[in-house]
């Protein structure tokens, strides 16, 4: 898991059941990289700050927010 304190664990995975698989996994990097990103919360600084948990091309983060499949209704 990302570097988030354990009582921050069940927080998040209260989100897990409105986003896909593969969202889930980009929203877990950028959460964690802006709980720890210095500055202004920029994308590039949540991905500099996740540093070696962000494993995907930095695109596929900035599509998180326009691209991403989630709902806001639990199946």
């Amino acid at each position: 898991m990302l570097f988030l304190p354990d009582s921050f664990l069940p927080i998040l995975s209260g989100f897990r059941p409105v986003f896909s698989s593969a969202s889930f996994d980009n929203f877990q990097v950028l959460v964690a990289g802006f709980l720890h990103a210095l500055g202004r919360g920029r994308v590039s600084d949540a991905l500099r700050a996740a540093g070696s948990f962000a494993e995907k091309h930095y695109c596929a983060y900035y599509r998180f927010f326009s691209r991403a499949r989630w709902s806001s209704t639990t199946p």
